[in-house]
């Protein structure tokens, strides 16, 4: 059995080295090899590793991302300000609210901070609906995030072509910015599942934040 349990196309969306580095990952990523966190800490040597997401599963803080205050929540919930690498392995398409994520990983990372973003795009994988997968991003948009918020593209990668992958390095910290017309550049999936209103449906990332 593999030592490893991010899958490759994901392991390699990672900064070059990992060690001694403060991580969070946007949602209790786990397979049947194990757990996200399991790797980052045994095998890629973090200094300390966080994760987010509805429920606690996997050792996560629960927080609810569409809010305006999540970062803040994230801070005194973690005890750190700001992390070295901030990962959103197929999170933010799961939350209804575009803004209140990106805002909250813009507001958790530092200067030489990477953020990596892996998410479907627009168009793409309406089989994902039933996993409660909502909005799906515009082929330009991690271009359009990076100019207004200081951000250096380090890798960009459509394994699939329906996957749009991008790691950013934190260059210019600013505030965050984000156009009033993005909203509208994001593809809403016609097959997504609202399992907010299916009886004990809300119980992993793949079903809430919508």
């Amino acid at each position: 059995m593999s030592k490893y349990i991010i899958p490759p196309l994901e392991r390699q969306m990672l900064p070059d080295t990992l060690r001694g580095k403060t991580v969070i990952d946007f949602g209790a990523k786990a397979n049947e090899r194990g757990t996200y966190r399991d790797e980052y800490i045994n095998l890629h040597n973090v200094d300390e590793y966080c994760c987010v997401d509805i429920t606690n599963e996997h050792g996560a803080h629960i927080v609810d991302l569409r809010s305006e205050t999540v970062a803040k929540r994230i801070q005194e919930m973690t005890g750190h300000q700001s992390f070295d690498v901030l990962c959103n392995f197929g999170t933010s398409e799961h939350v209804s609210v575009q803004r209140t994520f990106y805002q909250c990983v813009h507001k958790l990372s530092h200067v030489g901070s990477h953020i990596l973003h892996w998410t479907p795009m627009a168009e793409k994988m309406e089989w994902h609906g039933a996993q409660g997968s909502l909005w799906h991003c515009h082929k330009d948009f991690f271009d359009w995030l990076a100019n207004r918020n200081g951000y250096e593209i380090v890798k960009r990668s459509f394994p699939r072509g329906e996957i749009s992958a991008v790691l950013y390095k934190v260059v210019e910290k600013k505030r965050f910015d984000w156009h009033p017309d993005w909203d509208a550049t994001f593809w809403k999936n016609p097959k997504f599942v609202d399992y907010n209103k299916i009886p004990g449906g809300a119980t992993s990332t793949k079903s809430v934040y919508d």
